[in-house]
């Protein structure tokens, strides 16, 4: 198998995976919101965030290192088999230490004797999933794609049969809940830990030593801090929002029949429910090929035509994405919510416009961080962290909800643009010329709306959705179908 249709084929493997994962997570979320009561639904959302977010901290970015440094030296087992061992102890070691921490603080939150039993259960998922994340890291570094894909699903499955289960017999809690979140997490952590140690020959685990420890901690702090300037950026428009009177009442604008704040979040996250759910596209296939990117950094030929590539195709792909969600926004918003909600149609338009530039952001700062600039890429989540708490104080008190749509989307634009210029110092150019293809995508898909006004909105999408995948189809080159057709690999010619 060439490295093009290697790469094409774990691509392929990850979306899919990725979206079966989405899918499936979403019918067990339903079954749970019909089957428990509101306070049941809230404990078990909290509870879900609060071990998302205890794995992050206990996580301490190793992770995002891993990946990056394992794929250098996967080649040499010696090396490869101390990090890996490093890396498990010291997630260990802060896993022991920290996990006591985080229930005290859900302790000192206000959570009683009730409640504490589940957000541990919680706890542990979190944590039972970063270690799962971890392994398909390690998986990745060694080519081992499929085994990631196919677990994340047979997990997922196991998860909803078992809900389903409980909910078509009356019998599911929210302890029930909690603990097959929990299980499916630690078969599938099993499964990855069990295809990682055949994968990588490791045999018996080699003691760890102290100091390559310490060192690999340090080195994992850049990649901790970028992961929660990223969480911080993504909440900074529900904070807002949520203190919109006291905006208001800061810029002296009048508050006369202004909806409440708990409305304008209600509408903000309602809207920006679609864009995310399209989020794992570039995830996905940047997982599938940032541990060859890495091991090539001082290729700069092969990071060219790569880049070129995958910003002309996730470019695409955004646009589609995105043309698609602002012709189609009335119907996507009444097919997920309650038509009062129509009010953040506004909102979504503003944040389908930031999809495509979150599409090639995301490539551009993995590229960086295969180029190790992750310190530089610090800098820029910071000024766009700033930049966007300021368009959000000054755009929600005039424009409201969708102020607060506009600012993560000039956000995401700076974003880009601060990125495109950390690229062209490493000689890695922008493919300028593909603006034009995917602005013919945008135009295909909003002809395609603007000749079926007629029809119901369900029948409007089929349309548009043609015309989406005609315009990707189209952007595929004659060079990139030689390069899956070539009998041998030419990546590295």
């Amino acid at each position: 198998m060439t490295s093009a249709r290697r790469h094409l084929s774990n691509v392929v493997m990850l979306t899919g995976s990725g979206a079966a994962a989405k899918v499936i997570l979403f019918f067990a979320s339903v079954l749970v919101y019909k089957h428990l009561s509101v306070n049941d639904n809230g404990l078990a959302g909290f509870g879900l965030f609060f071990g998302t977010l205890a794995a992050f901290v206990m996580d301490a970015g190793i992770r995002g290192y891993v990946l990056r440094q394992l794929a250098r030296i996967v080649t040499d087992p010696t090396a490869a088999h101390q990090l890996l061992s490093e890396t498990l102890f010291l997630r260990l070691t802060l896993a022991v230490l920290l996990t006591p921490v985080a229930i005290a603080v859900a302790w000192l939150l206000g959570y009683g004797a009730t409640a504490l039993p589940v957000i541990a259960i919680f706890v542990s998922y979190g944590l039972l999933e970063s270690f799962s994340l971890l392994f398909k890291a390690a998986l990745r570094c060694y080519g081992r794609m499929g085994t990631d894909a196919i677990w994340s699903a047979v997990s997922k499955m196991i998860l909803l049969a078992i809900i389903a289960w409980a909910a078509g017999r009356g019998r599911l809690t929210l302890n029930l809940v909690a603990l097959t979140y929990a299980g499916t997490s630690a078969l599938e952590m099993l499964a990855m830990a069990t295809a990682l140690w055949k994968t990588s020959g490791i045999g018996r685990v080699p003691f760890p030593q102290g100091a390559g420890m310490r060192r690999l901690l340090a080195a994992s702090l850049p990649f901790a801090t970028m992961g929660l300037l990223g969480m911080i950026y993504k909440g900074t428009a529900l904070f807002c929002l949520s203190r919109g009177s006291n905006l208001r009442a800061v810029f002296q604008i009048s508050s006369t029949n202004a909806p409440t704040n708990d409305y304008l979040v209600g509408l903000f996250t309602t809207a920006s429910r679609i864009p995310d759910m399209l989020g794992f596209l570039p995830i996905a296939v940047m997982g599938a090929l940032i541990p060859y990117l890495a091991s090539n950094k001082n290729n700069q030929a092969l990071l060219t035509r790569y880049f070129q590539l995958l910003i002309r195709y996730l470019g695409a792909l955004g646009c589609a994405c995105a043309a698609v969600v602002a012709f189609q926004g009335s119907a996507l918003l009444l097919l997920i919510s309650k038509p009062e909600y129509l009010a953040g149609l506004p909102t979504l338009y503003w944040l389908a416009a930031a999809v495509p530039f979150f599409f090639l952001h995301y490539c551009t700062a993995n590229f960086l961080i295969c180029l190790d600039e992750e310190r530089a890429f610090l800098r820029r989540q910071t000024i766009a962290l700033v930049l966007n708490l300021f368009l959000n104080v000054a755009l929600i008190p005039r424009w409201s909800v969708a102020g607060a749509a506009a600012a993560v989307c000039i956000s995401e634009i700076f974003s880009l643009c601060f990125d495109m210029a950390l690229c062209s110092k490493h000689g890695i150019q922008f493919p300028w010329l593909s603006v034009a293809q995917w602005a013919g995508i945008v135009l295909a898909i909003g002809v395609a709306a603007w000749l079926t006004p007629a029809w119901s909105p369900a029948l409007r999408m089929v349309p548009a959705c043609l015309a989406a995948a005609a315009g990707l189809l189209l952007t595929v080159s004659r060079s990139d179908l030689n390069a899956l057709r070539a009998p041998k690999t030419i990546d590295g010619a």
